[in-house]
């Protein structure tokens, strides 16, 4: 497997890297895959626009509540372009699920 790209990064958020790296090694693995078959660039952009949307979904229901937050979700929903849970860590935001039918 080739090595991995090292991107430019803020200072400390290097080791914050690796250790999600290490908490989540299967998660890991499947981006490393991802990356030699889609390309870094792509990847780690579909990464970047989900934790974002995170950030934001979590801001939102800190601020505004569920019910907002909901709302945000559902509308936002083409910015979940990865998520990823394993070892109680997540990465990324899920699709909304809805209940309208």
């Amino acid at each position: 497997m080739k090595e991995r790209k090292q991107v430019e990064q803020i200072p400390g958020q290097v080791q914050k890297v690796e250790q999600r790296r290490q908490d989540m090694p299967c998660v890991a693995a499947f981006i490393d895959l991802c990356r030699e078959a889609y390309g870094a660039d792509l990847v780690d952009q579909q990464m970047a626009t989900a934790q974002q949307a995170r950030r934001e979904h979590a801001e939102i229901l800190a601020q505004q509540g569920e019910a907002a937050a909901l709302r945000w979700h559902e509308a936002n929903a083409s910015r979940c372009t990865f998520f990823a849970n394993e070892g109680g860590r997540t990465l990324g935001l899920p699709l909304p699920t809805t209940t309208k039918a």
